[in-house]
C-alpha cells in the first residue's frame, strides 16, 4: 500500500488573480495611509523633520539612516 500526495499547481490565472489582490491591497492601504496626512499635522513633528530632511539630499538620507546606537531615538519630550 502506497499513499501518494498529489499537489497541483495553480494555474496562471490563479497566480495573476492572487498578484492582482495582492496589488489591490498594497494600493489601498498606501491611499489609507496617505489620505488627508496634512490634515492630521503629519503625525509626530519630531520624525516628519528627520524624514523631510533625508528626502533633501542622499548625504542627508544616509546620514540620518543610522544613529550611533543604531535605533532610531525617542523624540524629545
Amino acid at each position: 500500500m502506497s499513499a501518494t500526495n498529489t499537489v497541483t499547481e495553480p494555474s496562471r490565472l490563479q497566480t495573476g488573480m492572487l498578484h492582482l489582490a495582492r496589488l489591490a491591497v498594497l494600493l489601498l492601504a498606501a491611499v489609507l495611509r496617505l489620505w488627508r496626512l496634512d490634515q492630521d499635522g503629519y503625525g509626530n513633528e519630531y520624525y516628519t523633520a528627520g524624514v523631510r530632511s533625508m528626502a533633501s539630499s542622499w548625504h542627508n538620507f544616509f546620514y540620518n539612516l543610522r544613529t550611533e546606537a543604531g535605533v532610531v531615538p525617542a523624540p524629545p519630550e
